[in-house]
């Protein structure tokens, strides 16, 4: 699949997710590569828009050493990994403290002078580029509940194969533009796909939120069949 922009992309997933939101729901980015297109989706569909971060944990100068993941108060281990590179449990434990205390920075930074939104009872559309690894959007799905959103809708344009099944079960519905494809990198083919500079995530937040109003929207009946969304592949299990 060929998607020139993200922005091409998030005005695509707006008219697939269109009819079938459920009530007052929340856009939510996975930053920095998913806010571009996340903001198109919340400019067109008038929903608060906020932000979601999450980093992988690495050790350093080590290749293939990854051993979990970090978002807003959730942390995903990996404890086969950490026996394999035989992490001591102390390296593992300040790892961790000090990823979770750059993703608040980093959510503050992001946010500006916006405050985050609440998610309790909420529905969240979970929103990536399609760039971003099974770790990282499984953390952050687990966040996004932890804050109280009573389903997570995970909205992308393209997603791997190897990632197809894993995305459907940590996520309450799975809307993508086209088919898993064999490697996550074939729709980036264009230099205008550039990803959004953090400097300019709190201003896009903010335009969002002005535009936002109550919409009149049918309710999103979570596992109804594909072709209930026009021009998305979809996927769902109710929970």
């Amino acid at each position: 699949m060929i998607l020139a922009s993200r922005t091409s992309a998030g005005r695509q997933l707006a008219s697939a997710l269109a009819r079938y939101l459920p009530a007052d729901p929340v856009i939510v980015a996975l930053t920095p590569g998913g806010f571009r297109v996340a903001f198109e989706i919340a400019s067109d569909l008038r929903c608060p828009l906020d932000a979601a971060a999450a980093v992988r944990l690495d050790v350093p100068g080590r290749p293939h050493s990854n051993f979990g993941a970090v978002g807003d108060g959730e942390v995903l281990l990996d404890q086969t990994a950490i026996d394999r590179l035989a992490l001591p449990a102390a390296y593992v434990e300040a790892s961790v403290e000090r990823h979770a205390k750059l993703i608040a920075e980093r959510l503050q930074a992001f946010r500006g002078a916006n405050p985050p939104i609440s998610l309790t009872g909420r529905s969240v559309v979970l929103v990536d580029d399609g760039l971003a690894e099974l770790p990282i959007l499984t953390v952050v799905a687990r966040a996004l509940r932890s804050a109280g959103a009573v389903s997570v809708i995970l909205a992308t344009p393209i997603c791997t194969t190897a990632d197809s099944d894993s995305l459907r079960a940590l996520s309450d519905y799975l809307v993508l533009l086209s088919g898993p494809c064999e490697h996550r990198g074939l729709f980036v083919c264009d230099e205008h796909f550039l990803q959004t500079v953090d400097s300019d995530i709190p201003q896009l937040i903010e335009r969002s939120r002005m535009c936002v109003r109550p919409l009149a929207r049918s309710p999103f009946r979570l596992g109804a069949r594909a072709s209930k969304i026009p021009s998305a592949v979809t996927s769902g299990t109710p929970r």
